[in-house]
């Protein structure tokens, strides 16, 4: 996996504190952190004009047009990679974010079978299916979907970098955070308790999955189980502040 592109992945398919948005001062210019890791439009621009067969400068130009909601011109721009680099899985399973966004779940979940097909350890590929599945009322597909998403953290937990390490245990996290959620809409309490205790081994300082498991023992007959869950995600929150 490319590892500016799973960066840019992890950060706005999970939602987590790295935001495209964010504006990072550059001496007198403000720049969006996607400008800061692949450069400004005209900068990719200049790149493109010396080498239009450059696929990574076409890449990194879609990014940053998506990280300003211009869709379509990121879109067009993913296209022309998969033109060049038609089994770089990266520009699939980003357009597939783009039909996403655009509600059009089918042709996102093509993208991310082809993905898939090209890259079988791809976790956020697995992950963001998982969701479109959900979307479509495809719960069986969806927690199978969020099952390799976790399994993956599994078998990787003792390689890679530490940055990897991160994106694994993030997508296991939401992952099971969804699968749980999941099996609870369908009243298997006991699974989805066994997938909210994951997710909190994955992340002890989340007060979400604490209230959630909370919940959840509460609907078992757990009460004591159920209190301590929101004592502790009451701390977590008094924590943060």
């Amino acid at each position: 996996m490319r590892a500016v592109a799973s960066l840019f992945i992890a950060a706005t398919l999970l939602a987590l504190p790295l935001c495209a948005d964010d504006k990072v001062a550059s001496g007198t210019s403000q720049k969006s952190l996607a400008e800061q890791l692949y450069g400004t439009i005209p900068e990719i621009n200049h790149a493109l004009e010396l080498n239009p067969k450059d696929d990574k400068a076409w890449l990194d130009r879609g990014l940053v047009k998506d990280s300003k909601g211009d869709l379509d011109g990121a879109m067009a721009d993913y296209n022309r990679v998969i033109a060049l680099k038609p089994k770089d899985p990266e520009a699939y399973k980003l357009r597939g974010d783009i039909k996403e966004k655009r509600r059009q779940f089918d042709e996102a979940i093509a993208d991310f079978d082809i993905a898939i097909n090209l890259d079988p350890k791809s976790p956020d590929a697995f992950f963001s299916r998982g969701v479109l599945k959900r979307e479509k009322g495809d719960f069986d597909g969806a927690v199978a979907d969020f099952g390799r998403t976790i399994d993956f953290n599994s078998k990787g937990a003792a390689g890679g970098n530490a940055n990897y390490q991160w994106q694994l245990r993030s997508y296991a996290y939401y992952a099971a955070f969804a699968r749980g959620n999941i099996e609870r809409s369908k009243g298997n309490m006991k699974s989805a308790l066994a997938d909210f205790d994951l997710a909190v081994s994955l992340d002890p300082k989340n007060a979400r999955a604490y209230e959630t498991r909370a919940e959840i023992k509460k609907a078992l007959g757990d009460s004591d189980g159920s209190a301590a869950d929101l004592k502790q995600a009451s701390q977590l929150k008094q924590d943060s502040h």
